[in-house]
């Protein structure tokens, strides 16, 4: 069974990667039909997108429980007393905060607002993408890519993937946070163990784990070049057009 999955998996990846390199090849021949299935295509997903995001963000503050990526630490505990460990060739010397998807119930709202907000800006990045891709499409299948509106375009999409790609990740980690500190604090106690081992050794422990991602930066900065090209490309054609 594991060898068929991954022979319908390569096969999938394979007709998706020859679908993609046809539709390349028409729009590079300015095949217009090719346009018009790609600018439909963009529509589509972006329109999905937004519906996910929406449903997400209403089943993520409004279900009895939520599905977290919350952080911990203990991810290898201490051995028991009286309990020999094994190990198949690497031993582990030491562990830090890893993270564990954990359905919650509960939680205060705090939380919950936060996952639920960062988690649409997440659905938010992707969708801007192919919004832009979808009026590309349109402006490139009229004979103007340098129209004012794509230049627009390309500026929204930069600030949208800006804040949505570092303030996303951002605040679903530190709901992911609190999350860990309401949920993993709790008291345990066990009877006939040693006194300098106790429970919370094998028990996992909250933790902060919050990160910056700078990739979105680097991609804003390349849209925001981009648009300057765009708006200096159609200044270029005014002129051109005025020569004639």
């Amino acid at each position: 069974m594991g060898t068929f999955n991954l022979a319908l998996t390569a096969l999938v990846v394979a007709l998706v990667a020859i679908a993609i390199w046809l539709l390349a090849k028409r729009l590079s021949e300015g095949n217009q039909r090719a346009f018009d299935l790609l600018r439909l295509l963009a529509w589509i997903i972006t329109v999905l997108l937004l519906v996910v995001g929406a449903v997400g963000l209403a089943l993520n503050l409004a279900s009895p429980s939520v599905t977290m990526d919350v952080p911990y630490s203990n991810v290898w505990p201490m051995p028991m007393p009286g309990v020999t460990i094994e190990s198949s060739g690497a031993r582990i010397e030491g562990s830090t905060t890893a993270v564990a998807q954990l359905t919650l119930s509960g939680l205060s709202p705090a939380p919950r607002i936060l996952w639920a907000i960062g988690q649409l800006l997440s659905v938010l990045l992707p969708a801007s993408v192919a919004f832009l891709v979808a009026r590309a499409a349109g402006q490139m299948k009229a004979g103007a890519p340098f129209a004012p509106v794509l230049v627009r375009t390309i500026q929204i999409c930069a600030v949208v993937i800006l804040g949505a790609g570092v303030l996303g990740p951002l605040l679903t980690d530190v709901a992911g946070s609190v999350a860990s500190n309401e949920a993993l604090v709790f008291g345990a106690s066990m009877t006939g163990y040693p006194d300098t081992w106790t429970v919370q050794d094998a028990l996992p422990q909250p933790a902060v784990l919050v990160t910056l991602d700078l990739w979105p930066i680097g991609v804003a900065v390349a849209l925001f070049v981009l648009s300057a090209a765009f708006r200096y490309g159609a200044r270029l054609q005014k002129e051109t057009e005025g020569l004639v």
